[in-house]
């Protein structure tokens, strides 16, 4: 299957996060994200938004795929909350690595998906008049 716009929007989104962090550590100056607690609260709001973006349509049925997206979503959730109640960076790296596991799982779920077969279209109902007109029964008129 190809990928689409929303995997390019998450891509995009994905590697914004990684670039904040990644300023954040050579200790660059971000105004409103100065500290990790700051910084953990609007990596996880993005990354819950690229999440919705880019999510796979995977089904009801648990996967493989759906139990490894569940398990990085709640240990980027708990990353998260680790980060903000203690301000370490511990967390904010766990939530980092979280969300880029995300993105790379469903960007090649998407990938690899085989598409799905088009429906065939139904007949014309001159073609079903013309297979089933001896099966028919005569046409009444009642006046």
């Amino acid at each position: 299957m190809r990928l689409t716009w929303r995997d390019a929007v998450a891509t995009i989104m994905t590697a914004a996060v990684g670039a904040i962090y990644i300023a954040f550590l050579a200790g660059a100056y971000l105004p409103l994200l100065s500290g990790p607690r700051a910084l953990a609260a609007a990596v996880f709001v993005v990354g819950m938004t690229t999440c919705i973006i880019g999510s796979a349509d995977i089904g009801s049925q648990p996967t493989g795929w759906s139990s490894v997206a569940g398990v990085l979503g709640l240990t980027a959730l708990i990353a998260a909350i680790a980060t903000v109640i203690t301000g370490g960076t511990f967390g904010l790296t766990v939530l980092v690595a979280a969300i880029v596991g995300l993105w790379a799982l469903t960007t090649i779920h998407h990938a690899s998906r085989k598409p799905e077969p088009e429906a065939p279209t139904p007949p014309d109902s001159d073609e079903l008049l013309e297979e089933f007109k001896d099966t028919l029964p005569p046409r009444m008129n009642v006046y």
